[in-house]
């Protein structure tokens, strides 16, 4: 691997791992997971912006305490239920296959698996600003 593909590997995980509830767990301990899976810097007109994306894990019944990301969020479920909730709007429930948004600056207050007897996954691509931590409390 090159070293221009190490460094930028360990900055994105660096940035990942300022996600809020979101590292592997301890033995014993419940928590989500994130599994980093690419990073690119924008260019004109989005210039000092990146776009990141990653696999985020809920076992069953675990949800990930209220956050918020550098920009705005497409969402897609991968294996679900997943409990959804942003900006003070309604939960919802969503399924397998949808697709959900957070717009920037939102409060993420409820993401997790819905069902306590099965997981959820899902793919989170975030667009923000270079620099600022991917995910911050709320």
């Amino acid at each position: 691997m090159t070293p221009r593909r190490v460094l930028l590997r360990g900055m994105f995980r660096g940035m990942l791992a300022g996600l809020v509830a979101a590292r592997r767990p301890l033995p014993g301990q419940n928590s989500s997971t994130v599994k980093p899976l690419f990073e690119q810097d924008l260019t004109d007109p989005f210039q000092g912006w990146v776009v990141t994306a990653a696999e985020v894990s809920y076992p069953p019944g675990v949800t990930s305490a209220r956050h918020k990301h550098s920009g705005f969020v497409l969402g897609y479920v991968l294996e679900g239920p997943y409990r959804f909730q942003v900006d003070g709007g309604p939960e919802m429930v969503l399924q397998t296959g949808q697709v959900f948004h957070e717009p920037l600056g939102a409060i993420h207050a409820v993401s997790g698996a819905a069902n306590a007897t099965g997981p959820a996954r899902i793919l989170a691509v975030v667009v923000g600003e270079k620099g600022r931590p991917t995910t911050s409390p709320a």
